[in-house]
């Protein structure tokens, strides 16, 4: 038999066909829960601690309704706090109201109650998700006068032009904020801020080299944050010296008064830094922010261009 791309998927039995018998067992048990109905949809709470309701959001909902309507239960608990179908109960609302307009009765809610629950199950259940915005646990951990988010609150007034990952990036002291680790830590409420003044140290060395000019705009004038959020790791590094990247950057300054080329990409910038840095330096001091096999592979894309 050829090793086509339809036999390999056989194999794995990705193509196999399943059986039209019930997939219900003697052994699988029915668990009965109680989902309650009800027209009254004023009665339920949106709570502080919750995200903010997007208009947008619900509107759109609300129109796929009248597409196309799947029936589905919101979470709450004992008193009535939504958990979770903020944004589907506000369309059906809207939803209602339409069918009201053309003489149609309305839609009831379905709703689950979750006794004890409340903000740390809203906020994990929905952790694992890209629902919950950075914006909408900041708003939580406010509320709750969390001193780490507070102090991110704070900071990120200080310097509106840092992006959001920079920023946990410092405060946390982890410069692999961008991979998972401080990211999902501030989604669920455990970031921690390690050293608020040596963040605002590292910030001032952030500040000199976007002030010397070699970092590219973005849209609204603010330097691009994949070059603010890629000069962490040298500034991170124990062999990093801040008077010797402000030199290196002073005798660019002598040929050329150009930013260094804009780039979306986190390995391109370090490129272009880490050449800046190590621009004729002896190998002793030179520092390894890409591992050479990087630094190779962006130089080839170079010479492709």
């Amino acid at each position: 038999m050829s090793n086509t791309v339809k036999n390999h998927l056989n194999q794995v039995g990705s193509l196999n066909k399943k059986s039209k018998s019930s997939s219900v067992t003697n052994e699988d048990k029915p668990i009965h829960l109680v989902i309650y109905e009800t027209n009254d949809l004023d009665k339920f709470v949106f709570a502080e601690w919750n995200r903010d309701v997007r208009k947008e959001k619900v509107k759109a909902l609300s129109e796929r309704m009248k597409v196309f309507f799947l029936s589905f239960t919101i979470i709450v608990n004992e008193f009535l706090e939504i958990i979770d179908g903020q944004h589907r109960l506000s369309a059906l609302k809207l939803y209602n109201e339409y069918r009201k307009s053309i003489g149609l009765d309305p839609i009831p809610l379905r709703y689950d109650i979750r006794v004890g629950w409340g903000e740390k199950e809203c906020k994990e259940l929905n952790s694992e998700t890209s629902v919950f915005s950075n914006e909408d646990v900041l708003k939580q951990e406010l509320y709750n006068n969390n001193e780490d988010y507070l102090l991110y609150d704070k900071f990120r007034e200080e310097y509106p032009f840092l992006g959001h990952n920079t920023i946990i990036g410092l405060l946390s002291g982890n410069i692999k904020a961008t991979k998972g680790g401080e990211n999902k830590a501030f989604k669920v409420g455990t970031f921690k801020v390690k050293d608020y003044q040596k963040s605002i140290e590292l910030t001032n060395k952030i500040i000199d080299i976007v002030e010397a000019g070699i970092i590219p705009l973005g849209d609204r004038g603010n330097p691009q944050t994949t070059y603010t959020l890629s000069i962490l790791p040298f500034i991170f590094d124990s062999k990093y010296d801040h008077q010797h990247m402000m030199r290196q950057i002073k005798n660019r300054n002598k040929y050329t008064k150009d930013s260094l080329p804009e780039s979306t990409k986190l390995t391109t910038c370090k490129y272009y830094l880490q050449k800046l840095y190590n621009h004729d330096v002896d190998k002793k001091d030179r520092l390894s922010i890409l591992t050479k096999t990087q630094m190779y592979k962006e130089e080839l894309k170079r010479e492709n261009v």
